[in-house]
């Protein structure tokens, strides 16, 4: 066996538009999510034996090397590592490049691994180099570590490209059951802001209140709580681009190694296959059932192509564009209230939606009861070896039937009065136009603004028009009329009649509730 080992220097930042994480490969795949939790890498087990540490503990080390930054030495070993597995089994080694730069104490970091088996050298240098190009896209990376190994007539050339954000001060990696564990970061930019994230046994996410100690130090206590087993620990730091990844540290709880739940074996490979088992899944965890919607369909192929035009895994295209314009453009779209869209790229398509869920924020995301509607779209990358996966996630407005709406806002409303001993709202007509114009006033707006268009204020409006001594207005944007709920004016005892109009909005968007209250 031979094998070569290089060193590139940080390529300069490029300029992009938008929001951009780096791809984090150094797990096997990689995430992305928009709305309702940050970005946050997930990862794929792979086995891996002793002889492929054994192997490469033989061939990476060097005098010649000792020179090196300690950055740089631990990325050009890890690439070596993978290259080595890479050659030898076919397996993109992902468990084995975080074994090796734990060993150069490298836990808080984002690591893009490329990696490329060719029959002829150029030819597997050629795609690396693809890879390569688009993972040090957008923020500075600090190291870029290379290596090709010859084996049995196969060239395999492998890349780790290394970007730190912080300083994580990881906790042992084995802990009693229901310890309190201290976590510490130090961002590398102080007014980043930080999230901590907290995976346990079971699967489920706790987000974990920050302290910012000022100057960029941040800490955080993770209480393990479920028991005995795995427990994910993640830090998302944002410095400005949006939230990204800068650490994962995996803590075992007693002896017991528990798994979070993962989703069945997809019955295809192709995107069908893989929504059926995310639906599994969801059902096996008590969850509300996720239905196929062509509309979120449409949007995911819309935003496959433009990430294969685009060559990097990101939200916003160089237009500034993503999910919510691709899902507007599709023909007859339904209105949603909530959307959001989840990115994968892995080895084959089960294992990025395996690592979805291995991964604390899009589990989190992917198990929001909150969405009831998904798309898939999937597509192999023969440039980078791998499958791209798309995940749409929405929830449609829900508008209730010609006369139904203004009973049920009032009868959730009356609940709330009724909880805290008021007196019930009564129904007024009187000024239900008022109340419909102003609907479609901050539905057309998107603003929930207490004036109409010609600067009048709704409650003086309303005074106007009825002999009521007193006037409020309560607006609320909700999925649907039975999620209006106690708010300020509406637990105003004085209050007891009440005007009410629903509008739905367009596109991404969602029920607007206007309600007038009159003092009699």
């Amino acid at each position: 066996m031979e094998h070569r080992g290089s060193i590139e220097p940080p390529r300069p930042p490029v300029p992009f538009h938008g929001t951009e994480s780096q791809p984090d490969l150094v797990t096997g795949t990689v995430f992305k999510t928009v709305v309702g939790a940050a970005h946050a890498p997930g990862r794929v087990r792979f086995p891996c034996g002793s002889a492929i540490f054994t192997l490469w503990a033989l061939t990476a080390a060097s005098p010649a090397r000792a020179a090196e930054a300690p950055l740089e030495r631990a990325a050009r070993e890890a690439a070596h590592a993978l290259a080595v597995r890479r050659c030898a089994s076919d397996g993109t080694a992902a468990e084995l490049v975080r074994v090796v730069l734990r060993q150069h104490g490298i836990a808080d970091a984002q690591v893009s691994a490329c990696a490329s088996r060719q029959g002829a050298a150029p030819d597997a240098a050629r795609a690396l180099d693809t890879c390569v190009a688009q993972r040090t896209r957008g923020p500075t990376v600090d190291a870029v570590g290379r290596a090709t190994v010859a084996f049995k007539g196969q060239h395999c050339a492998a890349a780790v490209v290394v970007r730190r954000l912080a300083e994580f001060l990881p906790p042992p990696e084995r802990a009693a059951a229901f310890d309190a564990l201290e976590l510490r970061a130090v961002t590398r930019r102080p007014s980043a802001t930080v999230s901590w994230l907290c995976m346990d046994p079971r699967g489920r996410v706790t987000v974990l209140p920050d302290r910012d100690e000022g100057t960029g130090t941040h800490r955080a206590t993770a209480h393990l709580h479920a028991g005995e087993g795995r427990y994910r620990l993640q830090l998302t730091v944002d410095d400005g681009r949006g939230p990204e990844v800068a650490a994962v540290h995996d803590v075992w709880a007693g002896s017991a190694a528990t798994e979070p739940a993962r989703p069945p074996a997809p019955p295809g490979d192709g995107a069908d296959g893989l929504a059926e088992a995310l639906r599994l899944w969801r059902a096996r965890e008590g969850l509300p059932s996720l239905r196929v919607d062509p509309a979120l369909a449409g949007a995911a192929r819309t935003r496959l192509e433009a990430l294969r035009a685009g060559g990097a895994l990101q939200h916003l295209d160089a237009r500034g564009m993503g999910v919510v314009q691709a899902y507007a453009a599709q023909p007859a779209a339904p209105a949603v209230a909530r959307l959001g869209e989840v990115l994968a790229a892995g080895p084959t398509p089960a294992d990025a939606l395996r690592g979805l869920l291995d991964s604390p924020a899009h589990r989190q995301q992917l198990a929001d009861p909150a969405f009831t509607g998904v798309g898939l779209a999937l597509e192999r990358q023969e440039a980078l070896d791998d499958w791209l996966l798309v995940v749409t996630l929405g929830r449609p407005v829900e508008i209730p039937a010609p006369g139904q709406a203004r009973d049920v806002v009032l009868a959730r409303l009356n609940d709330e009065r009724r909880r805290r001993a008021l007196p019930p709202l009564a129904g007024d007509e009187t000024l239900a136009a008022l109340a419909s114009e102003h609907a479609r006033h901050v539905a057309g707006t998107r603003e929930l603004v207490d004036t109409l268009p010609d600067g009048r204020r709704v409650a003086d409006v309303a005074l106007a028009h009825s002999s009521a001594r007193r006037a409020g207005l309560q607006m609320y944007r909700v999925s649907r009329a039975d999620e209006v709920g106690a708010a300020g004016a509406v637990l105003d005892g004085r209050y007891a009649r009440a005007a009410v109009a629903t509008v739905p909005g367009q596109g991404v968007d969602g029920l607007y509730v206007v309600v007038i209250l009159l003092e009699p």
